[in-house]
């Protein structure tokens, strides 16, 4: 991390509001952790760790921890990375599998789309339009959700309805033509879930590890909000996260946003749009949604991965599997993971072997 993002983020710490450490007791916990890690604990910052409410510090992953488990030879294959990187082979795959996912009537591959029916190489907003709109009658859908091939943290999601598609097609249409997307149906939310927030679909976020023993297990899981219009609930998008208890499946503590440019990140006790209450909501059909991730691992046994499912108003659905999560959200969502039961034994199988650095596209993106 260079000098001007360190600074960077010590200005954001001093712009948050929310009830820090004495100063005394950082310089303290900071100077430990260089002399432990011999380099600067940069992860500090990032998961809030300044904060007088984030119990102990040494409980939670540096960043080298984090890469070394997310990339780790030993816990991921390229070939189910692979698969689960692409949301197109993803989905089709889930579906060869007879998983929970939302229909896909169409995709492309730049200028080329492909139906049910037909594949067509389409060059024109016109013809993109009559091609759209004829699906949208076929399927009888109102709106389709579109996510680009590769991309990640809710990058390249479109949300297209059927009323006023011209004027939408104006402005992303162009990039649809570039680039590779999904169309899928429009997850259809519980009502539980829409009285919390309906402005997107909010997702829970299930980390899993299969053991030594090849033992499975659902290590933590949290759900994201999205806030205001977004039609995402990333963390990364302006979206906060909830820790769940994975005995009761009910929220419980803060929400958290992830520490912003421009501010402290925000914390919440209630949805900032909705300003329904967080502490102990009941997370609907909780228990479906782990058993369809349990099942979803007997096909993708990637050692450690992290699936986001949706609860419908017919039950869970499979969004997608990420074979290198993010962990810092959820070491934060969870307290610190070291204090996790399995986490010592998770660390000592990622450490038995390298990672995959010359293999992993988007390595870069491990902070």
């Amino acid at each position: 991390m260079s000098l001007n993002n360190y600074t960077g983020r010590l200005r954001m710490i001093i712009k948050d509001d929310s009830k820090k450490k004495s100063a005394l007791k950082i310089s303290r916990e900071l100077t430990k952790s260089i002399l432990s890690e011999k380099k600067f604990p940069f992860h500090y910052a990032s998961k809030f760790l300044y904060r007088s409410d984030s119990g102990d510090y040494a409980n939670y992953l540096t960043l080298e921890e984090e890469v070394q488990v997310r990339f780790s030879k030993n816990l991921h294959s390229i070939g189910y990375h692979t698969l689960l990187k692409n949301k197109l082979s993803s989905a089709l795959y889930f579906e060869e599998c007879g998983l929970p996912i939302p229909k896909m009537p169409l995709y492309n591959v730049e200028q080329v789309f492909f139906t049910k029916e037909k594949t067509i190489e389409i060059h024109t907003l016109d013809d993109l339009y009559s091609l759209l709109s004829g699906v949208f009658e076929d399927e009888n859908h109102e709106s389709l959700f579109v996510k680009e091939f590769a991309e990640s943290g809710g990058a390249g999601c479109y949300l297209i309805k059927k009323e006023g598609l011209r004027d939408q097609l104006e402005k992303i249409g162009p990039r649809l033509l570039k680039r590779s997307f999904i169309y899928q149906e429009t997850i259809k939310q519980h009502d539980s879930l829409n009285a919390i927030n309906s402005s997107c679909l909010n997702t829970i976020r299930f980390e899993t590890y299969i053991d030594k023993e090849k033992k499975s297990h659902i290590v933590s899981s949290y759900i994201r909000f999205g806030v205001g219009d977004n039609v995402v609930d990333n963390a990364g998008a302006g979206g906060f996260f909830v820790s769940i208890n994975q005995e009761t499946g009910r929220l419980q503590g803060k929400g958290y946003q992830k520490l912003a440019a421009n501010s402290g990140a925000k914390t919440f006790t209630h949805h900032p749009s909705t300003q329904f209450e967080l502490e102990n909501a009941e997370i609907p059909l909780y228990k479906e949604a782990c058993d369809l991730v349990l099942k979803a691992m007997e096909f993708v046994p990637e050692r450690y991965i992290g699936w986001d499912i949706a609860i419908s108003s017919d039950g869970p659905i499979i969004v997608e599997g990420n074979a290198a999560p993010h962990i810092m959200v959820a070491d934060i969502a969870y307290g610190g993971y070291k204090k996790h039961p399995l986490y010592s034994e998770i660390l000592d199988e990622a450490y038995k072997t390298g990672i995959h650095r010359d293999k992993i596209m988007y390595f870069k993106n491990i902070d």
